[in-house]
């Protein structure tokens, strides 16, 4: 994709599930290691934050989507 080029929904929904699914995998990551720190429990939550806004994002382009279907 070229610089300057805006992404579509479909493209921005497909990069954000990607982004969703690695926060996932390092979230998992960091639960099986055997040594829980403070650290880990700090980046556990920064994880857990990112996740959630790729979550709304990903809502507001399903809603905008499931909107335009309708023909609102």
């Amino acid at each position: 994709m070229g610089w300057g080029k805006k992404m579509s929904e479909a493209e921005t929904f497909n990069v954000l599930m990607k982004q969703a699914d690695k926060l996932r995998d390092e979230i998992r990551e960091l639960l099986e290691a055997p040594d829980q720190t403070r650290t880990s429990a700090r980046l556990l939550k920064q994880k857990h934050r990112e996740l959630d806004e790729i979550h709304e994002k990903l809502a507001d382009i399903i809603y905008k989507t499931e909107v335009k279907k309708a023909g609102m």
